[in-house]
Order: structure tokens, then C-alpha cells, then sequence
């Protein structure tokens, strides 16, 4: 049993698969199993694959009709075998030490699940390190959560993680979904964990194709981002009634952050309107604690003086994101 599998789904990605396997195969931890799922890819990337997998006993391929990455990556779930479990997008790298650290902190800290940070490459922009401050954090299961709920807390993607075996078993990927259900499939590794440590160094290479401004661009996707915070909320009011507050602030961060969006892409529609309600009409006293100070005074023009909000946003564009 190797002490870790890393699973790759793979969609069309021919052109960066190279670079992102070596990466995996060098890693100072050599005891690792290498799954990669073809999730129905009509480019090179199923063939790269298999040939990969005659050169490395390591890599095991899954070719699967096209069904997204949430599918593709409860696929490799199903048919891995290691102790921890890993997740690594086709088209970014890791550091050669990643596996290492993580499972050196998991076992050190008998912890389920062990984090690090990511560097951020983007077309036509600076990489941008998150999560390199180079501190270290250790919780248990419910410090873990109020951290979670705490934007800027806890990194969440899966790919910065390895997650015990057992607590993997036991939670999926939402398939249909294409925002933030990584996030959301933390949140549920979190809740039957033992814990999580995190240590704030840069091992994982994301890159972006697209241009950073457009990738915020609005699209119906952001809708999950609401429904997953909904499910959320609803989880911890029904076992940690303590961390409402919380969980309510990160639902309201969120519309609000779903609104702004539509309306620097000028998104016009019946949704938009009723979100403007849902979000006027929340009471903030309750979880204003829990805000930053941007996100109030935002709300208060949002609210008072509406017809200012998009020139609001321009002219704090450099903290409003």
C-alpha cells in the first residue's frame, strides 16, 4: 500500500500534462501512487496518459466519459489505495518536498488532514504567493471549522492537502457542481476529522489560463458558490449552533461578493434583484464582528445609496475583489 495516492483528473490538458507528471514522479516522497483520470478528454491527453503509465508502475489510468472534475476525482477516490490521499490539477506543478512536508506534519501532529500554501501564476500578472507567510497552525476539529469560516484562515483548495484515508471514505465531491465544491468537500473532511495543520510555505504551482481579470468575470457557476454557503449554514446551526454567526457571515461575504460581480459585468437580471434584497434586508448586527470594516461600509452605500454602489467600486477596486 503506497503511503499516498495523488489523483490527476485529466480534460484536454495534453499541452501542460508533462510538466505536472514529472513534477509528481520527482517528488522526494517516492512512495506514492500516481492516478490519472481521463475524464473523456478529446485531445492527446488520453494517450500521453497511457504512455506515462508504461514507463511508471507508479500511474494507474482511468479513461471515463466526460463528467467533470467532482466526478473524475470521486472516480480516483474509489480505485486509490494509499494511506493519504492527494489531489493535483493536470495543468499546474508542485514542488518536488510538497508530499514530504505534508505528511511529515500529518504524522508529527497526528492530524487528518495537513495543508500548505500556493504561488499563483496568471496571464499578464505578477505570481501571487498565498498562504507564504511561512507561520504554522495546528487545530482540532472545531478550531479547524471557525478557522474554515474565516476567510484568509484556512486555504481551500484540495489540491494544497493530503486527507487521511478514513476521512475521505467517508465524504465526495458534489458532481454538477463547478464552484467551490473543493471548498465545500474540505468543510465535510474538516467535520469528521480529527483536525488539520496547516503550514503557510508555497509548495503548490497553480497556474492560470486566463487573464486574472477575466477570470472573475460573472458566470451562472458563482450560483454554487450560494448554494454550497446555504448548506453550510445549515450544517453548523444543526450541530455547532455556536459558530451561526459565523457560518452567516460567510454566507452574506459571499452574495456579496456575488453581487459585485454581476454588476462590474454589468449582469442585469431576476436573480441579481432578489440577491439586492437578501442581502439589504440581512441583518449584519448579528455577525457584523465577523466583517471586515470594507465589507460594512460596502453594505451600508449598497443599502442607502444604491445608484453609488458601482462608482464605489471603482474607486476601491484594490480592496474591493
Amino acid at each position: 500500500m503506497p503511503i499516498i495516492s495523488v489523483i490527476v483528473p485529466v480534460y484536454n490538458g495534453a499541452k501542460y500534462l508533462g510538466n505536472c507528471l514529472s513534477s509528481i514522479q520527482n517528488q522526494v516522497l517516492k512512495d506514492i501512487e500516481i492516478i490519472l483520470i481521463d475524464d473523456g478528454s478529446t485531445d492527446e491527453s488520453a494517450r500521453i496518459c497511457d504512455e506515462l503509465s508504461l514507463q511508471d508502475k507508479r500511474i494507474k489510468v482511468l479513461h471515463q466519459q466526460n463528467s467533470g472534475v467532482s466526478a473524475a476525482r470521486n472516480a480516483g477516490i474509489e480505485i486509490s489505495s494509499g494511506e493519504y490521499i492527494g489531489f493535483v490539477d493536470c495543468d499546474d506543478e508542485i514542488s518536488e518536498d510538497m508530499y514530504e512536508i505534508l505528511l511529515n506534519n500529518a504524522l508529527k501532529y497526528r492530524v487528518d488532514i495537513s495543508s500548505c500554501g500556493l504561488i499563483a501564476y496568471r496571464l499578464n500578472a505578477r505570481p501571487v504567493e498565498k498562504f507564504g507567510t511561512n507561520k504554522f497552525y495546528k487545530y482540532n476539529r472545531k478550531e479547524a471549522i471557525e478557522a474554515f469560516l474565516q476567510s484568509g484562515k484556512i486555504n481551500i483548495s484540495v489540491c494544497t492537502k493530503i486527507f487521511k484515508r478514513n476521512i475521505v471514505q467517508q465524504v465526495r465531491f458534489e458532481v454538477g457542481k463547478k464552484m467551490n465544491e473543493d471548498k465545500f468537500f474540505i468543510f465535510e473532511s474538516i467535520c469528521v476529522s480529527n483536525g488539520l495543520c496547516s503550514i503557510d510555505i508555497s509548495k503548490y504551482k497553480y497556474h492560470g489560463r486566463i487573464d486574472s481579470a477575466t477570470n472573475m468575470e460573472f458566470t451562472s457557476k458563482w450560483f454554487d458558490a450560494i448554494y454550497f454557503a446555504e448548506k453550510i449554514l445549515v450544517h453548523i446551526n444543526l450541530n455547532i449552533p455556536e459558530l451561526g454567526t459565523l457560518a452567516r457571515a460567510n454566507l452574506f461575504t459571499i452574495q456579496l461578493q456575488l453581487f459585485r460581480m454581476m454588476t462590474r459585468s454589468n449582469v442585469a437580471n431576476k436573480f441579481k434583484k432578489q440577491l439586492y434584497t437578501e442581502i439589504i434586508r440581512s441583518n449584519i448586527k448579528l455577525f457584523k464582528k465577523h466583517l471586515l470594516k470594507v465589507q460594512i461600509i460596502e453594505y451600508f452605500l449598497l443599502k442607502n445609496i444604491p445608484y453609488f454602489y458601482p462608482y464605489l467600486l471603482q474607486l476601491y477596486s484594490k480592496y474591493i475583489r
